[in-house]
């Protein structure tokens, strides 16, 4: 199982009985909740509750309980950490939305080929697996230094983006191989040397088009609230103003949008972010029928609604990326 059962409430304590993480609808990353900021040389111990009020999880019989414990460990190993599960409830006839309770030993899963300081055990101090996806990792480097989701893009040798079913061990076979001196054709060439101002111009538009297509969708899909009409405003007023400077002097005052576009990023964000509008949804669907709507609704919007954020926050980054260099570049 590679999720959290639906409408469930995720609740880690300190062998001090305090409460260290938590979650509800189901999203906690156990591995970044509990290991993120941990640098201690023992291993950590703790313990965790789960519940869930979704339909579909009736008891907390063998195959329920082996469920979750299936989701920990795959959380915790696919980030690179050992963990040893054990029981404290005991599987019954219990119903799920009773908390059931296990206990966590989680360590540093080291790579036998390389020395490790045994003092560092967070994340950003670790080898990255060889049989980790390329996409796993991109969103693990994401999630360590705060980054937009979508920004961060492994590239091979020749700086094309990997594929993300790739490994991180095709990655490095990628680099280590000898690559032979290549001459580009005139065509090639003429392809590179685009100007500052077309690149602007193609990253721009790029932004425009990802926007209008999110915003479309969910006008469509009826995902409406004064949150998303109060970004609308910011964004559509930012993309006009670039597009001016587009049409007259964009190089020599972009920068001056440098900050504002940083603002912008963190408005979409969070105006943005498909759990608010999901949640949003759900509480207005409630109200209108009898009996949880929150399952049906994430099922049926979660996925699409994911797709079109992170692509629309992806060119908005790369806007950004631009308008920060041209300004570092004229410092």
């Amino acid at each position: 199982m590679l999720n959290w059962p639906p409408l469930s409430k995720i609740t880690c304590y300190n062998m001090n009985d305090e409460e260290i993480a938590s979650s509800f609808r189901g999203k906690l990353d156990l591995a970044d909740a509990l290991m993120l900021y941990y640098y201690e040389a023992e291993p950590l111990e703790c313990t965790i509750t789960v519940s869930t009020k979704s339909k579909k999880w009736v008891s907390w019989n063998t195959e329920n309980v082996e469920k979750i414990e299936s989701h920990i460990n795959y959380d915790l190993t696919e980030d690179g950490y050992l963990v040893e599960i054990e029981r404290i409830s005991t599987p019954s006839k219990k119903h799920c939305t009773k908390p059931f309770a296990w206990r966590l030993t989680v360590s540093v899963d080291y790579d036998d080929d390389e020395e490790v300081e045994k003092n560092k055990t967070g994340l950003r101090y670790k080898k990255a697996r060889k049989d980790a996806s390329i996409s796993t990792m991109q969103k693990q480097i994401e999630k360590v230094f705060g980054l937009p989701a979508g920004s961060a893009q492994l590239v091979d040798s020749k700086r094309e983006p990997m594929k993300p079913e790739l490994t991180i061990d095709d990655l490095r076979q990628d680099w280590l191989q000898p690559k032979p001196n290549q001459i580009p054709s005139i065509g090639e060439i003429k392809v590179k040397l685009k100007s500052p101002q077309q690149e602007l111009e193609e990253k721009f538009e790029e932004a425009s088009k990802r926007h209008d297509e999110l915003n479309s969708w969910m006008e469509k899909e009826g995902f409406d609230s004064e949150r998303k009409n109060d970004a609308d405003h910011e964004i559509d007023e930012f993309l006009y103003n670039v597009g001016e400077l587009i049409d007259e002097t964009p190089l020599n005052e972009l920068e001056l949008y440098k900050e504002d576009l940083e603002g912008l990023l963190d408005n979409f964000t969070e105006c943005y972010h498909p759990n608010y509008h999901l949640n949003d949804m759900c509480e207005k669907l409630e109200a209108e029928y009898d009996g949880d709507v929150y399952e049906d609704i994430y099922n049926r919007f979660q996925e699409p609604f994911e797709e079109k954020f992170k692509s629309a926050l992806s060119a908005l980054c790369k806007l950004h990326e631009f308008v920060n260099n041209v300004y570092l570049a004229r410092q």
